[in-house]
């Protein structure tokens, strides 16, 4: 198995864990006539090209790896590594978020935030604005909620 192949059965496997976790379903269509479909919108998960904490490596200046649990082939999410870097990444989410609400003119509605297991968002956008963000070099992927 290719490291290409793990790497996207992960995501998909995170993926599905935290639609259960959240509880999200897609929103509810608004209708038929022409005006609620250009204003339709559905929740997605941007999942973001930086590694979660889970597989991040090292790279980052003044971050170091996480640490493991001690005898357990588990990551430490209190490790101070664990925690600098999710605090690396909720900053560059945030970045992330106003520059596709800037290219959008408007404020993203985040629903949801994660850095452990997935670097990713939940987040509502039109069909649209989704194919757009789906565009910029940050985003790994965007994949409705369903």
């Amino acid at each position: 198995m290719t490291q290409k192949t793990r790497l996207a059965g992960f995501i998909a496997a995170a993926i599905t864990f935290l639609i259960a976790l959240a509880g999200l379903a897609p929103a509810v269509s608004l209708g038929a006539d022409t005006t609620a479909l250009e204003t339709q919108t559905d929740r997605y998960i941007v999942v973001f090209r930086e590694a979660p904490v889970a597989q991040y490596r090292g790279g980052v200046a003044g971050i170091p790896v996480p640490q493991s649990l001690p005898g357990k082939n588990r990551l430490d999410v209190n490790s101070v590594g664990a925690r600098a870097y999710a605090d690396y990444l909720r900053g560059r989410q945030q970045e992330t978020e106003t520059r596709i609400g800037q290219a959008l003119g408007r404020a993203l509605s985040v629903q949801m935030r994660t850095q452990h297991a997935l670097n990713a968002i939940v987040t509502t956008l039109a069909p649209a604005e989704a194919q757009a963000v789906r565009m910029l070099p940050e985003v790994l992927l965007l994949d409705p909620v369903r």
